[in-house]
């Protein structure tokens, strides 16, 4: 190691000869083109990226755009807490609720003609669909 080298200059010199993809981009604006599967058009419609060949989809986005909604959802037991010290109902269980009821009011429908955020992946040539653009 070069002694007159200081720790930030040699780490970025390392980080520069790293052998990341040429193709990696920051998030690109596409157009939904097709449902099933999904197709996203990107660069003014000169490429297209299908949904398991080259598009990735995230669980998250496929929950709230009802994307394979054949989940079911369970019910589950109301459990009521009250605090030791002052034998007042918790309020906790409230707030989660309120927490519940805004994600999903979140949710969106995706169709096409909408616009998405995709972004690459270090894969070269494979992306991930972020998010609806609203």
């Amino acid at each position: 190691m070069d002694n007159n080298k200081s720790f930030m200059t040699l780490l970025s010199e390392e980080l520069h000869r790293r052998n990341n993809p040429d193709d990696l981009k920051s998030s690109i604006i596409g157009k939904v083109v097709k449902l099933d599967p999904i197709i996203v058009s990107v660069s003014n419609g000169y490429v297209l990226l299908k949904e398991n060949d080259d598009l990735e989809i995230s669980e998250w986005f496929r929950f709230r755009c009802n994307i394979d909604n054949d989940k079911k959802v369970t019910k589950t037991k109301t459990v009521i807490e009250t605090h030791s010290y002052t034998k007042t109902e918790c309020l906790l269980p409230e707030s989660i609720k309120t927490l519940a009821n805004a994600i999903l009011a979140l949710k969106c429908n995706l169709a096409v003609g909408d616009y998405v955020t995709v972004a690459s992946l270090e894969e070269s040539g494979k992306y991930v669909l972020l998010d609806k653009v609203v």
